[in-house]
């Protein structure tokens, strides 16, 4: 069983593990680490879209991975800001899970601050009202 993240930040973030310190005076070592891919609301040109910004990106991560980083203080702030979303996923190989972690973070509430695209102006060449995005509850 796998869990994926979703997040709404522009920029991954590497969250890392660290051994315990055998004496104060030694440097940490780190056993293991997870990066979070960012990337959300950064446009992005492509020839078949032309220049778009994605709303989310999702990050497949191991349960023993997942088992240290969710007692980390700054992922939790960003669960806790709606900026990740942590969902379980079942069964599948890593490359299927991905595409469909990737199709749900595409689905995800736009970011205001993020740059405008071709598709967020009307047929007019008008840029709609903007709203807010939703809010996620993650205590579901």
């Amino acid at each position: 069983m796998s869990k994926v993240i979703y997040s709404t930040l522009s920029a991954p973030v590497c969250f890392r593990h660290y051994e315990p310190k055998p004496s104060p005076m030694k440097l940490p070592i780190s056993k293991t680490s997870v990066t979070i891919e960012g990337k959300a609301g950064i446009a992005v040109y492509n020839n078949v879209n032309g220049v778009f910004s994605h709303q989310g990106y999702a990050t497949v991560i191991s349960d023993e991975c997942y088992d240290w980083l969710k007692d980390d203080p700054v992922f939790k702030n960003f669960v806790k800001r709606n900026h990740y979303v942590v969902a379980d996923e079942k069964g599948g190989d890593s490359v299927k899970l991905q595409e469909k972690a990737n199709k749900r973070a595409k689905e995800m509430a736009t970011d205001p601050s993020a740059p405008l695209a071709p598709k967020d102006f009307d047929l007019n060449g008008r840029v709609p009202e903007v709203t807010t995005a939703p809010k996620i509850d993650n205590d579901k």
